[in-house]
């Protein structure tokens, strides 16, 4: 996969993780938490962990996935304020990426 590919597919994942924010921070109840704790896919984040973590190593694209991890913890610094538990299990969810 090329470079130029790999960055809209991260710009992509982006944008999609920006969108899910609003909806979950507008929402009631944290789904990241729920995501987190039971490995479900109710949010965008979710959805990603349980794709990367269900794949073997083999079949993972570590050039889409390399330093997924600290783009989303940047990322979750910069999502406009919300409950700091909901903040919270963004991060956690972000660290079972690489």
């Amino acid at each position: 996969m090329g470079a130029d590919t790999v960055a809209a597919v991260r710009s992509l994942l982006v944008t999609r993780l920006r969108e899910d924010w609003k909806v979950a921070a507008t929402g009631s109840g944290n789904p990241y938490r729920f995501d987190y704790r039971h490995g479900a896919a109710t949010t965008a984040l979710g959805d990603l962990v349980r794709i990367y973590l269900e794949q073997d190593s083999a079949a993972r694209r570590h050039d889409v996935f390399a330093g997924l991890s600290a783009e989303v913890l940047e990322l979750a610094q910069r999502l406009p304020g919300s409950h700091p538990f909901l903040r919270s299990y963004v991060r956690k969810l972000a660290l079972e990426l690489p």
